[in-house]
């Protein structure tokens, strides 16, 4: 029976299915066709690192008919300066402005990803995880930021044209054009 999706904070119970998905998803682990059309994930988090946000902040889910189909994560600051794959991103953070104001000013939470099983996709889930994402960090943090890379035009075509975040910065690592991408929380 479909009874719809069901958006809300992950339990204990859906930290393997959110790591199966985010395995499945991998840039490591897809083709260059399934890139370019599906988009993917570029940072792997394991179980404890997937525990300890889930947590501290929670990690918002998408169900539909008792599976995990999408989630959406938020990566505290002091945890991304410890992610080597992040060290660009934080760097940049850290001297970055917002309204002419600098990003260390605000209360400031990464994305650290969005992923949707592929055939969610296109069905408003995205859309429905991350309205509920922002009213899960509401009242904790103003500013929401993450980075796209140019090869993901997928994922930064939702982010800007669906999600409501905006370009805030471009810059280019590890031979790879990257996007950074803010949005205000409240």
């Amino acid at each position: 029976m479909n009874i719809g999706y069901i958006i809300r904070k992950a339990k204990r119970e859906d930290l393997s299915a959110i790591r199966r998905l985010q395995e499945k998803n991998l840039f490591s682990k897809v083709s260059d066709t399934i890139k370019a059309k599906e988009g993917f994930v570029s940072l792997e988090t394991d179980i404890p690192l997937l525990s300890k946000i889930n947590r501290q902040i929670g990690i918002i889910v998408a169900e539909f008919n008792g599976k995990i189909v999408g989630y959406e994560l938020p990566l505290p600051i002091p945890l991304a300066k410890k992610m080597p794959f992040l060290v660009p991103l934080v760097k940049r953070y850290m001297r970055l402005k917002f309204n002419r104001k600098p990003l260390l000013k605000y209360k400031t939470i990464l994305e650290g990803q969005i992923c949707i099983d592929k055939s969610h996709k296109g069905k408003g889930v995205a859309e429905k995880m991350h309205k509920a994402f922002l009213e899960l960090l509401n009242g904790k943090y103003q500013l929401l930021v993450t980075e796209v890379s140019d090869l993901n035009q997928r994922s930064l075509k939702a982010h800007t044209q669906k999600l409501g975040l905006s370009v805030l910065e471009t810059y280019s690592a590890d031979e790879k054009k990257w996007y950074i991408l803010v949005q205000e929380i409240s």
